[in-house]
This record gives structure tokens, C-alpha cells and sequence, in this order.
């Protein structure tokens, strides 16, 4: 990452490939989280009206250990994706408004995603709130990935 501190054009170009590499793997891994909502049913609000509130009596709410557990794939790949991509967001040719945009409002959206399922035990409803969070963070991390790869996936003028 050498490149970060000192972004010369022989750096730009040595530090291409792992970049490259690492945006596919970005990518592969935003694939994975949308399989794994999926799984558990909550890209739709009445799959995540059910994992989290069951038929809506108060003893069928998911317990505080379950909601906890629940966050531990997004909370890491999250964090994960956006050390690196904020990493390179910053330091990245694009313009400042669109860095700054993607780099706050990303991290932004990933903590009301991470927030979202106790709102929904806590409001006692709004699955949409969940379903919409996710779509927020997924949004701007799938826009970081791309404008990285544009940046990053040539060669300078």
C-alpha cells in the first residue's frame, strides 16, 4: 500500500494488479452477503417482518444473543470492505464531492444497516427499514467498488 503514501505513477502502476484483485474479491464478497439475506429471508420486509418478530407476539421476538449473532457476517464484511475501500476512496483521483459522498455516506449507511434489526425488535415492525438499510449499503458499496475499478483498472493518461 505504498502507493497510498506516495502515489507515483511507477507505484500506480505496480500496485494495480492487487488493487484489481482486491475489488473483484470486493465484489465476490457483496455477492455473498446478498445470498446469505437471502437466505435467511430478509430481502423482503415480510421475510424480515418473520426472522425477527415471528407472527408478532412478544414471546416470539428474536432474543438480544440472536440479534447479535445475527449481525456478525454484515459487521465483518462491512468493516472489512470499507477499511480497504476507504482506504483507496481516499486517496483516489475522482472528484472530491463523489470521494467524500461515497466514503461518509457508505460507512454511513453500513452503521443504520447494522442498526436497523433492532429497530425493527424495537419499534416492534417496520421491516422495511431493514430490507431498505441493506439496499442503502449495498448501494454504495457495490458504486465504491465500480468507480474504484474505473480508476484503478487503467492505465493513466
Amino acid at each position: 500500500m505504498r502507493f497510498l503514501i506516495s502515489p507515483t505513477r511507477e507505484a500506480l502502476s505496480r500496485s494495480r494488479p492487487p488493487v484489481q484483485l482486491f475489488l473483484g474479491f470486493g465484489a465476490v464478497l457483496l455477492l455473498a452477503l446478498v445470498g446469505q439475506r437471502g437466505v435467511e429471508g430478509e430481502l423482503t420486509a415480510s421475510g424480515v417482518f418473520e426472522r425477527y418478530l415471528g407472527s408478532g407476539d412478544p414471546s416470539e421476538v428474536m432474543p438480544v444473543a440472536a440479534l447479535v449473532e445475527s449481525l456478525h457476517v454484515s459487521a465483518f464484511v462491512y468493516g472489512f470492505l470499507w477499511l480497504m475501500l476507504g482506504s483507496l476512496l481516499v486517496v483516489s483521483p475522482v472528484r472530491e464531492r463523489l470521494r467524500a459522498g461515497l466514503t461518509f455516506g457508505g460507512a454511513a449507511a453500513c452503521a443504520f444497516d447494522l442498526a436497523s434489526p433492532w429497530l425493527v425488535v424495537g419499534l416492534h415492525g417496520a421491516p422495511l427499514l431493514r430490507v431498505a438499510s441493506f439496499g442503502l449499503a449495498l448501494g454504495f458499496l457495490a458504486v465504491s467498488v465500480v468507480v474504484l475499478g474505473r480508476t484503478y483498472g487503467r492505465e493513466p493518461a
